[in-house]
Order: C-alpha cells, then sequence, then structure tokens
C-alpha cells in the first residue's frame, strides 16, 4: 500500500470524496470522539480506497485516528508504549461498526500498514520513524447499527443500569420488616379452609418467623424508622470512622478459641491449627489473614517480608489464608500449615490470634451483626 500526505486547509479533496463526507459527518454526530479541526490533513491510498485521519489527541500523549474505507469508519488509539524496549506503540482501543465486512485480522494489516505511514511522514514525538503497531493488549469494540439487535440490548443494558438504584430500594423496601408486619396480618385475617388440618396456620408462622428473623437483623448504628420501612440512614454520619476505628483494635471474643498443634513437627515441619466455635451461633466468613497467621506461626517470616527479603509470592506459598465459609454451633475447623521447625518455641509466647468473622451481635457484643476482626485466646497443645 501507497500513502500520500495531502494537506486539505479547509477544502474538500478531489479524490475519496465521498468517505470525507462521511467522515465529517460522523464526527458532528459524535463530537466527544473527534474534532473536525483536526482534519486539515490526512494520509490516502487512492488504489485501495483508504484514508487516515488524526482526530484527537495532542503531542506526547495518546492519539485517536479514524481509517475510513468505503463505508466504514475504524477508530482506533495509540500511545506510546512506555513498557516495551522496543519502539512501538500500543494500540489500545478500536472501534469498528457493525456492519462492517472486514475481519479482525484484515483490520489489524490496515491499521498496521496505515499507522506505519503516519509514523513515516510525521515522525514527531511520542512516535518516532521507526515505530511499529503493537497489538498485544487491544480491546475491540462493536458500535451498533441504528435499530439493529445490538442497538437495542445496549439500550435496554444502559436503561437497567439507569435504574439499579430503584430497583434496589425496591429490593429493600420488599425485605423491610414493614413488609413482613403486613404480611403477617394479611396471613393472620386471609380465610383458610378448615380441611388444611395443622397447616391452616402455616403461612402465618412463616411470616412471623421472617418478621422476628428482620427485627433481630437491626442494626443499632440506622435510625430505627427508616430502617423498619427499608431506608438505611445513618444514626451517626462519622459511624464510617468509628468502624475503621473498630478495625485496627479489634476487641476479644470468647466464644471462640484456636489451639495450635505442633506433635507432629518432626521432620515434616507440620503444625495444625483448630478453631472452635463454643457459642450456640453460626459463624460465617471465618478469615485468618496471612500476616495473623505470620504473627502467630512464623514472625521472623513476617519481619523478612516487611523487610522486602521476601516477595509476596514467596510470603503467600509459605503463609496461607485460612478460610471457612460456614462454622456451625460446637463445631471446630482445622488446617495443616508449613513451619520451620526451629520457630515452634514462639507458640508459647502468642495468647491472642486476630482473625475476621461474621456472628450475631448478641454473642459478640457489637451494636451489628456485619464482618468484624477479632481476638480470640490460643492454646498450645502438647507444647
Amino acid at each position: 500500500m501507497t500513502y500520500e500526505l495531502e494537506d486539505l486547509d479547509g477544502r474538500e479533496p478531489v479524490r475519496l470524496l465521498a468517505e470525507h463526507r462521511q467522515l465529517v459527518q460522523w464526527l458532528t454526530e459524535h463530537p466527544r470522539v473527534g474534532h473536525l479541526d483536526y482534519l486539515n490533513s490526512r494520509l490516502a491510498d487512492f488504489e485501495n480506497g483508504l484514508a487516515l485521519y488524526y482526530i484527537r489527541g495532542m503531542m506526547g500523549a495518546a492519539k485517536t485516528f479514524a481509517l475510513v474505507r468505503g463505508n466504514d469508519i475504524v477508530v482506533f488509539d495509540a500511545a506510546r508504549d512506555s513498557r516495551s524496549a522496543a519502539r512501538s506503540a500500543a494500540i489500545g482501543r478500536v472501534s469498528v461498526p457493525e456492519t462492517s465486512t472486514f475481519s479482525r485480522h484484515e483490520i489489524q494489516a490496515l491499521i498496521a500498514s496505515a499507522f506505519s505511514a503516519y509514523v513515516q511522514a510525521h515522525g514527531m514525538p511520542p512516535f518516532h520513524r521507526d515505530l511499529t503497531a503493537d497489538f498485544e493488549r487491544v480491546r475491540w469494540e462493536v458500535r451498533p447499527a441504528r435499530y439493529s439487535r445490538l442497538y437495542f440490548k445496549r439500550l435496554i443494558g444502559e436503561w437497567a443500569r439507569r435504574q439499579r438504584p430503584r430497583s434496589q430500594r425496591l429490593r429493600d423496601g420488599l425485605k423491610s420488616p414493614l413488609a413482613a408486619l403486613l404480611l403477617l396480618g394479611l396471613t393472620g385475617l386471609w380465610p383458610v379452609p378448615e380441611d388444611w388440618g395443622w397447616g391452616q396456620r402455616l403461612p402465618m408462622l412463616l411470616s412471623a418467623a421472617w418478621l422476628i428473623r428482620s427485627l433481630l437483623r437491626y442494626d443499632s448504628a440506622y435510625l430505627i424508622g427508616p430502617w423498619f420501612v427499608g431506608i438505611r440512614k445513618l444514626r451517626n454520619p462519622m459511624h464510617v470512622f468509628g468502624a475503621l476505628g473498630r478495625v485496627l483494635e479489634p476487641k476479644a471474643l470468647s466464644v471462640l478459641s484456636a489451639a495450635v498443634d505442633p506433635t507432629r513437627l518432626a521432620d515434616a515441619s507440620v503444625v495444625r491449627i483448630t478453631i472452635t466455635n463454643h457459642s450456640l451461633w453460626l459463624i460465617s466468613h471465618l478469615i485468618v489473614p496471612r500476616s495473623c497467621l505470620a504473627n502467630l506461626l512464623s514472625p521472623q517470616c513476617l519481619e523478612a517480608f516487611k523487610a522486602g527479603q521476601l516477595d509476596q509470592k514467596t510470603f503467600d506459598a509459605r503463609m496461607p489464608q485460612l478460610r471457612r465459609r460456614w462454622l456451625l454451633p460446637y463445631r471446630s475447623a482445622s488446617w495443616s500449615v508449613n513451619v520451620e521447625a526451629s520457630e515452634t518455641s514462639t507458640f508459647a509466647s502468642m495468647t491472642e490470634l486476630e482473625v475476621l468473622l461474621c456472628i450475631s451481635r448478641f454473642a459478640s457484643g457489637e451494636p451489628g451483626s456485619g464482618p468484624n476482626t477479632y481476638l480470640i485466646p490460643v492454646s498450645v497443645l502438647h507444647g
């Protein structure tokens, strides 16, 4: 392909006039994509009917180009790839019309040849004369044709995203204690046939259970009036800073305990950690962070990681993050962790372990039952 640099200077070209007018009309309808003032010059391949326009960008930053061929307008972004040692420009977004008859491979070849011709013709920063196009991190976008199937699909998707906050408020209202109370009243007043037997009051019992569950989930951080109708309004707007301080200074939780069993440490250096739930309440999302586990089992490993002697990958391999989705009442969860045999003497000096979990506010004494950090006692077995 042979491209020629053509200066327009505000006038319409003689050849490829239909393509130029089509681009001008398209930029008029989409002013955020490019500027008409930039259409003072172009690179044209008159044999293949191709024209490359520079439509947006500044010197030293990413540039946006429009490649026009027939009825197709391909828009792509090019930026100097600073992470690459080679002289290459990363082609980021490539916007293609839905009605395009070219494949992605053909479009890449057209962009590469046109961009190379642009670099050879201008050679100004950040694009040098030996710069090539790199499609390693390309992101393809399809512009839907008007009233097509993809057009209506995206239109419905945008409408759904705009309605998401309103639908969330509707769901909160349907799950509120007020809705449970109204349902309880309806099931209590609704006439039920007597031949149902013991099941004639089952809807009322289920509604009552739902109401009790909703009331037990009340968080004192919210105003009770709006909360009762499904609107969460904080009693104190500075509550978020209190929650941050709560994370930094965890409280003790006596209904949980951790046991460290180093008896299996011979040559294998394996220690078993057991966390037991001593309460009647269900615990969910039990997590022992890596830093807290390293502080318990291997303080030397944690200090080496903070000093930069261990990378993140090595530290994650040595200290896994312990997780448990559910922990039933009076049940235990156990994990096996590899540690150095010389570090078993540090277990006896650790009396508390920091964990992250969700538990009922009646067991923790917290105003809510959401995720919080707690300190649980640690005991060493056969130490």
